[in-house]
């Protein structure tokens, strides 16, 4: 098996020369590592072109190994949660590279509780099975089941609308994986729902899988003021991911988006879970807008595999990345961006004015995208360090939840290791430009070296 696409979160990489039918083969019939053997397992896959050959693969190798398998056709990944419940399975395994390139893919794998195994793990039990196999295809019809789930998914999320005035929404799928499940959404009367690029296409013409990127939220923008609506939604490639826009095209930002959802918030003194990256802005929404006493907050490391488990302990309220990710209890916390659209719907239908005059109101700061240097890992001590020192005062106060984080009154950074490459990430915030391109020009110098 090929190490390097085994990742701290999934199993990841580029289509075929890194992640290919043989690998995914040895993967499924390696499988006998993570689950007992005769498991039910749940497959899906996304809508990328290499999808489903890998998919073949990888239900050969599970079949060869002796699993009952369950093919539930293109989902978002987090219909696989929904699947695994539905069918009572053991586990499930989806094949998708998420929000990455079109030619990337990869595989997530969960137990039976919805909880992803991290790629790291995988690859040191599924290395030690003894197994040989040769890379055939043993069809075994009677160890397959098919089923669609889209409308049965559709139907569940749907109980959760509960708007109060009419809402006009564009609703973009990126010509990703969460298409066949909003087409089969039943929006209430009051909501009219336009949806854009709504064809499965694993090229993502429309403007790639990835709402991050400034063409998706640009043409989002457009087609907000275009329809003249009141909220823009984008998702990625695998239906994990919802960027949302206001009525006038203007992005808002997650920890924001959280703050809306908890305006409405029935059961104080509940928790939110965040990763490091929104510890800044949460604290402006935290000491300006009264929620320091009433809802408790919980900072973990970046990704869905520390989120959902921290969701999970805390009984959250809701659980937000800055990656455009969102958790709610009602699903599991299984990361559902077709969720967090109806969530958010709900919520601007409550408010007694337009969501773009709530967006106005919202703070404001400047922010660098993230900034990525090559760097030596085993250097990163000496790094933190010289940061430590640096910046020590008792006016900020300096973490070390994922990376370092140093906090000030009205800036912020954060350097931490990638999970995937030799890359140390660089996040910036301030209240004022300059001091925010102060801060850059000194660390970029010394992580630069």
């Amino acid at each position: 098996m090929n190490k390097e696409i085994f990742k701290l979160y999934d199993i990841r990489g580029e289509y075929p020369s890194q992640i290919n039918e043989k690998e995914v083969f040895e993967i499924g019939f390696k499988s006998t590592s993570i689950f007992r053997k005769g498991a039910k397992i749940v497959i899906g896959r996304d809508a990328r072109l290499s999808s489903p050959g890998l998919s073949k693969a990888l239900e050969n190798g599970l079949i060869n190994a002796g699993f009952e398998v369950f093919d539930v056709g293109i989902i978002t990944t987090p219909m696989l949660d929904f699947a695994v419940n539905f069918f009572k399975a053991d586990g499930g395994i989806v094949v998708t590279a998420s929000h990455n390139p079109k030619d990337d893919n990869g595989l997530g794998i969960v137990d039976s509780s919805g909880l992803f195994i991290g790629g790291r793990d995988l690859f040191l039990k599924m290395s030690s099975e003894k197994n040989n196999f040769k890379t055939t295809y043993i069809k075994k019809e009677n160890k397959i089941k098919r089923e669609n789930l889209d409308l049965k998914y559709a139907q569940e999320l749907s109980e959760y609308f509960d708007v109060s005035k009419k809402i006009k929404a564009v609703v973009d799928c990126s010509n990703g994986s969460s298409a066949p499940v909003i087409k089969k959404i039943k929006f209430p009367k009051n909501v009219e729902a336009i949806i854009i690029n709504g064809n499965l296409d694993g090229n993502f013409k429309a403007h790639g899988p990835d709402p991050t990127q400034k063409i998706a939220q640009v043409a989002i923008a457009k087609a907000v003021i275009k329809y003249k609506a009141d909220i823009g939604i984008v998702f990625d490639g695998d239906g994990d991911r919802a960027l949302f826009a206001d009525g006038k095209g203007k992005i808002i930002r997650p920890e924001n988006i959280w703050r809306i959802l908890a305006q409405g918030a029935r059961d104080k003194k509940q928790s939110v879970v965040f990763t490091v990256l929104c510890r800044y802005m949460m604290n402006l929404i935290k000491n300006s807008s009264g929620f320091s006493n009433e809802f408790n907050f919980v900072e973990t490391r970046v990704g869905h595999l520390f989120m959902k488990e921290v969701c999970r302990k805390e009984k959250a309220f809701a659980g937000v990345e800055s990656s455009m990710h969102y958790y709610f209890p009602e699903d599991n916390f299984s990361g559902s961006a077709i969720l967090a659209m109806i969530k958010v719907i709900n919520s601007i239908s409550k408010l007694p004015y337009d969501f773009y005059q709530l967006s106005d109101m919202l703070p404001k700061v400047f922010v660098s995208r993230e900034i990525n240097f090559k760097f030596d890992l085993k250097k990163l001590p000496v790094i933190y360090s010289k940061i430590k020192k640096m910046f020590s005062s008792r006016d900020n106060k300096i973490y070390f939840t994922d990376g370092i984080s140093v906090l000030s009154s009205d800036w912020w950074f954060n350097v931490r290791p990638s999970n995937t490459e030799n890359l140390v990430r660089l996040n910036i915030e301030a209240k004022e430009e300059i001091k925010l391109e102060e801060i850059k020009k000194y660390l970029t110098k010394i992580l630069s070296k």
